[in-house]
């Protein structure tokens, strides 16, 4: 440290032989002088080989302290130094004192007690503190005292651990023990040694160049003595650390049962986490359980529901036929009471011969289906238009007519099933496909629309499951086969029946270059396009005219496409009697609906000529009309596509007029 002595800055170095320089602290001396502040900075080993440092004010100040006393003991040595001026900083000291008497008035038995510390600390003048060189002392092996601590040490010694706070105090309390065993005496004045053998190093007090004053203070010539402190023993010592050392167990104890409260309280909080989410399942499960619960119950109320209106209408139907069967016996006891005449017998007559044609009719038509099957609908149409009308005589009435019988090529209605088709019906038909419809990953996207659509389309949908897929002794894999064969099937068969028909744009060169028409089929398109006025001006030519022609008009072969389509059935395993490639071509027609009978004619209204009737004119019309408008519904879509313009009175020059 550096410090104001005989009116001018010295440097002073302060060494040990101990760690008891670590009990230096700031004190007095250097509160009040800033200016002396430490400015040491180097490093060096003691005696017992470990190596310390010394540093600047910042580092002293947290690691190396002196004691207050001691600063109070320096400043009052200062002040007590001969001097002229106030606070000693005359370069000359008055009476001749200087610095090194002051350094030996520090090894005096009363300054070192107020610092507490032994007398091997020892004041060096050094001319540069930054230069100064490391004592290199091998570190002396000191004596094992551990035989000599009672058991009841011994115990606490090994049971502190190895922990960092555990190792401070048992290096601690053996230094303690060894300085003793060695003599040192920590409190004594001066420092006094017990053994002989043991060498304290003296300081002689430097040579001084000048005589001392006779007006120098009689404090440093004749130091006052001190009180001197009582020797500790070992027992004391030892007592102290059994203390310290119980103090210290008591410690660990507390924190290693906060530690264990602590870790209770987290395990408690764990197993409360646990639980919950454990009560959380256990509501969802329960949770889950209700809800299937009152779906099975919601089931059961509907199939009793289904069998309660199954019940009634068996009730009912017997009702009816009981009331038929009553009426039958009336009537028949009626017939059996009048009198058989000739006009009777000869209705009856009639009525057997018009049962008998209708026979005959219904057995023409049976074989007559397969081959109307195959055909396209497009071939269906022209043979249904290239058929001459039904006669006047023929057309079906409220009764056969008087002195004749239907001919036999007339035309005969077969009335078709009406067998209902619903969730009372066929519950296990309905119960699958609602279950198959009910995400739409489970099923096609055409038959998920139909069942959620309703009415009409879910009636047909469970219509066809029932009489073409579901058979109860097959699994839920097949019948759901069956049922999406079935609809693609359908969406193929009517894809193909549809008649491809496309119209493009052309000029005239285009038709030959592009289209490789003949020369009189240009013209006669050229012709028919400006007829019509399907014409436009080229965008990028004005004198340049384009015509919209048919460019394409394709249909597939009938026999082809049913060979591919059966050859497709029986690669999915389902070609068989019971699902066959007619039957599915009928179901895409709508049903058959009976036709209503026609209404009487009023007596004002005159006789139609000819063979056909007015309601048969009519229908033909309407049919003309209809193919009409489908031809041209593409046309008409292209040219709106195109934003063409010239077509808008196409209708009024177009010859409307048809051979009836």
């Amino acid at each position: 440290m550096r410090h104001w002595g005989a009116g001018s800055l010295k440097p002073t170095f302060l060494w040990s032989n101990s760690e008891l320089v670590k009990h230096f602290s700031l004190g007095k001396l250097t509160q009040t002088q800033r200016s002396g502040a430490v400015r040491l900075a180097e490093p060096y080993i003691d005696r017992f080989g470990k190596a310390r440092a010394t540093g600047n004010r910042k580092r002293l100040k947290k690691s190396q302290t002196y004691t207050a006393p001691f600063g109070d003991k320096v400043a009052e040595l200062l002040e007590s130094m001969p001097s002229g001026t106030r606070p000693l900083r005359n370069p000359q000291a008055f009476g001749g004192a200087s610095v090194p008497t002051l350094l030996a008035a520090m090894t005096s038995s009363d300054l070192w007690g107020l610092a507490d510390m032994d007398s091997v600390v020892w004041p060096q003048m050094m001319p540069n503190p930054r230069h100064l060189q490391a004592e290199q002392v091998k570190p002396e092996q000191e004596p094992d005292w551990s035989d000599a601590f009672s058991p009841e040490t011994s115990a606490l010694l090994k049971g502190l651990g190895d922990s960092p706070e555990s190792l401070q105090l048992k290096a601690s309390y053996l230094q303690s023990f060894n300085q003793l065993r060695r003599g040192f005496s920590s409190g004594s004045a001066g420092g006094a040694v017990t053994p002989a053998d043991v060498p304290i190093p003296s300081v002689e007090p430097p040579v001084m160049t000048n005589p001392p004053s006779p007006k120098a203070s009689p404090a440093l010539s004749s130091p006052e003595p001190v009180a001197v402190k009582p020797e500790v023993s070992v027992d004391a010592l030892q007592a102290d650390a059994l203390e310290k050392l119980k103090c210290h167990m008591r410690n660990l104890e507390d924190q290693m049962m906060a530690e264990l409260e602590q870790k209770k309280r987290q395990a408690e909080q764990d197993l409360e986490t646990h639980m919950a989410v454990k009560r959380k399942r256990l509501q969802e499960q329960v949770d889950v359980l209700a809800e299937e619960r009152s779906e099975q119950e919601c089931r059961l109320a509907l199939v009793s529901e289904q069998l309660q209106e199954k019940m009634q209408c068996l009730s009912e139907e017997q009702t009816t036929l009981d009331e038929l069967k009553e009426k039958s016996r009336m009537m028949q006891e009626q017939l059996s009471s009048m009198p058989v005449t000739p006009r009777t017998e000869d209705g009856q007559h009639r009525k057997t011969q018009h049962k008998e044609a209708l026979k005959l009719k219904l057995q023409a038509a049976a074989l007559k289906t397969p081959e109307n099957s195959t055909q396209s609908p497009a071939s269906v149409h022209s043979q249904q238009s290239q058929q001459p009308p039904p006669s006047k005589q023929s057309t079906p009435t409220g009764g056969p007519s008087d002195g004749s019988s239907p001919p036999p090529d007339a035309l005969v209605l077969v009335p078709t099933s009406s067998q209902r088709f619903t969730s009372s019906t066929h519950p296990e038909a309905w119960q699958y496909l609602y279950r198959l419809t009910k995400s739409k990953d489970k099923c096609d996207e055409e038959i998920y629309k139909a069942w959620h659509e309703g009415g009409p389309k879910r009636d047909k949908l469970l219509k066809d499951f029932v009489c073409r897929c579901f058979n109860p002794a097959d699994d839920a894999n097949r019948n759901k086969a069956k049922l999406s064969a079935l609809y693609k099937l359908r969406q193929k068969t009517r894809q193909w029946q549809k008649n491809l028909k496309g119209y493009a744009w052309h000029t005239e060169e285009e038709m030959d270059t592009i289209l490789k028409w003949p020369k009189p089929k240009i013209e006669g398109a050229i012709k028919l396009c400006t007829k019509r006025k399907m014409t436009k001006k080229y965008v990028y030519d004005s004198n340049t005219t384009k015509y919209l022609v048919l460019t394409r008009d394709e249909v597939e072969q009938g026999d082809e496409k049913l060979k591919e389509l059966e050859a497709e059935l029986q690669e999915m395993g389902l070609y068989d009697s019971e699902f066959s490639l007619g039957d599915i071509m009928e179901e895409q027609e709508d049903d058959v609906k009976t036709p209503e009978p026609t209404r009487k004619k009023l007596p004002e209204f005159p006789a139609v000529e000819g063979e056909e009737t007015v309601v048969e004119y009519v229908g033909q019309y309407k049919r003309q009309c209809l193919n009409k408008k489908a031809l041209l519904k593409s046309t008409k879509e292209r040219l709106d596509k195109d934003k063409a313009v010239g077509h808008e009175n196409l209708s009024r020059n177009t010859d409307t007029s048809y051979d009836m």
